[in-house]
């Protein structure tokens, strides 16, 4: 219920005290004082799916769905930020996905705490209201870190070319507490040689200049707390973009001191028909959930079409893909078709 009632009171209060009013596509409805140093924001999305999937052994799947309904509050002055964002596409579990202050240390240094993403792997760190398929992929789904609560810190420097994050937390995942006593460490950088690439996927607009990143990470979540003992993980990625063409991967491993091992990538490629309009995309992602085993790969081959409407780009669109999923570990090999449409408001 405070998930429900929260955003309409604060809205209230917004309109009462703000001296300015802007509404913008993605942006929502931005509520600024006189001065305009502090602002109030109020936005959102919808992703209405359906998804149709032969799986073998099995009667098809046909379903629509609301996969995503989110509802964000964002405020700032100029020394501090904060968001708040809540889903409700399941209306049994209105879930908390960011909750977080942030404190700029200088321009270009923040210290942030609270619940978001760890900022370890790209495409999770990318929000799913902006990439170029209906949903991440395998590999990343697998093996990839999402939201998590603690603390990090975070900068950029040399116009954004260099980007780098270092954080503790809980390593539970989202909304959870860490497993036994111990933390995870998450430490990531990036070089965006010809200026910042940003986390949007795809070259909407065909830039002319040219748009590169490498990105390398990694992170280590204890057993027990001062424990060498646990699961280490690392991600190293690159991409492109220009012309309307956009191509990216990543390679994902994972190790306990066990000897555990586990790894992952992906690699996908789209390219901008009608600047802005039309684009079309490939992609291919790959799970081993055991290296030391034989037989247990996970596959993912995916094409894809997408129209956008109004010169919106990923704020008014919609997703279309095919994919064939193979899983040599039980030996099925199901088509799934699906298309999703989403409005950013």
């Amino acid at each position: 219920m405070v998930f429900r009632i929260f955003p309409m009171l604060l809205c209230v209060a917004a309109l009462a005290a703000a001296d300015t009013v802007r509404v913008r596509a993605g942006e929502g409805a931005v509520f600024r004082n006189e001065s305009g140093d502090a602002f109030l924001s109020l936005g959102g999305r919808m992703q209405l799916r359906h998804t149709y999937q032969q799986v073998e052994g099995a009667p098809d799947v046909n379903n629509f769905q609301t996969s995503r309904i989110r509802l964000a509050l964002k405020g700032g002055t100029p020394a501090w930020d904060w968001e708040f964002q809540s889903d409700f596409a399941n209306r049994n579990n209105v879930t908390l996905k960011d909750a977080f202050v942030s404190r700029r240390v200088t321009p270009d240094v923040s210290l942030r705490f609270g619940q978001f993403k760890a900022g370890y792997d790209r495409q999770q760190l990318e929000s799913s209201g902006r990439q170029t398929f209906v949903d991440r992929n395998i590999a990343s789904a697998a093996l990839g870190k999402g939201r998590d609560l603690g603390v990090m810190l975070g900068g950029r420097a040399a116009s954004r070319r260099l980007q780098y994050n270092v954080g503790v937390f809980n390593g539970g995942g989202e909304g959870q507490a860490n497993g036994g006593t111990g933390n995870m460490a998450v430490g990531r950088i990036s070089l965006n040689p010809f200026g910042d690439f940003g986390l949007s996927q795809g070259d909407l607009k065909r830039s002319a200049e040219p748009r590169a990143f490498v990105d390398a990470a990694g992170y280590f979540s204890q057993d027990e707390a001062w424990s060498g003992e646990g699961e280490f993980g690392a991600a190293l990625g690159a991409g492109f973009r220009m012309a309307g063409v956009y191509l990216a991967g990543e390679y994902l491993l994972r190790e306990t001191s066990a000897g555990a091992r586990s790894s992952g990538f992906h690699a996908q490629a789209s390219y901008m028909l009608l600047p802005e309009r039309l684009e079309i995309a490939a992609r291919y992602a790959q799970v081993d959930p055991d290296a030391d085993a034989g037989g247990d790969l996970r596959t993912e081959s995916m094409g894809g079409v997408n129209v956008y409407f109004d010169r919106r780009g990923h704020n008014l669109k919609l997703n279309t893909d095919l994919a064939l999923l193979k899983d040599e570990a039980t030996g099925q090999e199901d088509l799934r078709t699906r298309a999703q449409f989403q409005i950013a408001f």
